[in-house]
């Protein structure tokens, strides 16, 4: 067996076909979709090259650095579990401005970006906003809600604090994310899924996306915010790429409807909430069927044994792969969710920064595992091309 991953690992690895591994990765070229997770250990940040050249930033998060183990409540047992962050590659950098140097690598043209999109207000998305603003600004601020309603509560919490704070006095423009929008980049699509507690719902049987409403899944009660969090299916050609922030415990009130919305396979898919638990359902899996999982890792519980086993066992349509990259798992003893180095080995790719990269049209993509202990940006493992269906 061991003899027989070696070879599949090395086949997949020949059959990459164009950049080659230790070749620095090459730079976006006009008609290609780029989507990055940057791996920086401390929070969620992914970076978007429209094929038209627009550039697009979704979160940037900074948690703080902390000693030890926090504890939590398995929400599948009786017991509490030790979770311990994740070291980071790059023990002397802010999460900001590992991302800053990277998205300023391989911006195409300029030293700035279009748009910054904030999924939901927690540290591990949004506390790094500011920094990045300083490392290389965006024209336009995306936000989950209109900022005036979420000034005016009474209970901010200290990072949504600190980011009225930033928006006050840097002077950036600010928007609010439209469920239901939809807007078109060089042939590439975003439609708007879901934000604060709203899902973009189709009538059943309906496949118009105009036919749709937006409809309040929480119904007035009070508004999780995981399940606040922006979300969006992105497509080019017959390549679709699903991302929807923290939103994804399949016992929420979003995750499911958001799915039914989509209903259909994607090429591939932003693991929700990190791959934290009650992130990837049975259900979702047997209608999302993604090719290729990018889940972006801070803590030891990510990914969550049971949420794996659910992506292992899941069918998928004959002749859909499995791909699961992670950027920066944990490696140690913690309770019994810690997983051994050959466990990992067995995954595609972990410990880098992870780049899909769509050819022009969307015919087909490639994924790249990037180094991020330098900023050289090396391509340590590349795997494809993988036909889009």
């Amino acid at each position: 067996m061991r003899r027989f991953a070696a070879y599949l690992t090395f086949s997949l690895l020949l059959s990459c076909g164009g950049p080659r591994v230790g070749q620095v990765l090459p730079a976006w070229q006009p008609g290609e979709l780029d989507i990055h997770a940057v791996c920086t250990g401390r929070g969620e940040c992914f970076f978007y090259i429209l094929p038209d050249g627009t550039t697009m930033v979704v979160d940037c998060g900074e948690i703080p650095e902390k000693e030890g183990s926090v504890t939590s409540h398995d929400p599948y047992g009786d017991r509490d579990i030790r979770r311990r962050q994740v070291a980071r590659l790059c023990p002397d950098q802010p999460a900001h401005a590992v991302a800053g140097a990277y998205i300023r690598h391989f911006l195409p043209a300029g030293d700035s970006l279009d748009c910054l999109v904030l999924t939901h207000h927690h540290d591990d998305h949004m506390s790094g906003i500011a920094g990045l603003w300083d490392e290389v600004p965006f024209r336009v601020l995306v936000d989950r809600a209109d900022t005036a309603s979420i000034a005016a509560d009474a209970a901010l919490s200290r990072p949504t604090a600190r980011y009225m704070d930033f928006i006050r006095t840097s002077g950036v423009r600010v928007v609010p994310f439209e469920v239901g929008a939809v807007a078109t980049f060089g042939g590439a699509e975003i439609r708007n899924l879901c934000g604060s507690g709203l899902v973009w719902t189709l009538p059943e049987g309906e496949t118009d996306w105009s036919a749709g409403t937006a409809v309040d899944a929480y119904q007035g009660r009070k508004l999780s915010e995981n399940g606040a969090s922006t979300g969006f299916l992105l497509s080019y050609g017959a390549f679709d790429w699903l991302a929807t922030g923290d939103a994804g415990d399949p016992n929420s009130r979003v995750a499911w409807p958001l799915t039914q919305t989509v209903g259909r396979p994607v090429e591939a898919m932003k693991v929700p909430h990190h791959f934290s638990w009650k992130t990837l359902s049975p259900r979702m899996l047997d209608v999302l069927q993604p090719e290729v999982l990018v889940s972006e890792n801070f803590w030891s519980h990510q990914p969550w044994r049971r949420e794996l086993q659910n992506w292992k066992e899941a069918v998928y349509e004959p002749g859909r792969g499995k791909h699961l990259f992670l950027t920066s798992p944990y490696r140690g003893e913690v309770e019994d969710n810690a997983y051994t180095d050959s466990e990992l080995a067995a995954l595609d790719g972990t410990d880098g920064h992870v780049v899909i990269r769509v050819s022009p049209g969307g015919r087909d993509y490639r994924v790249y595992l990037v180094d991020a202990t330098t900023q050289e940006y090396r391509i340590i493992r590349c795997y494809g091309p993988f036909a889009c269906r």
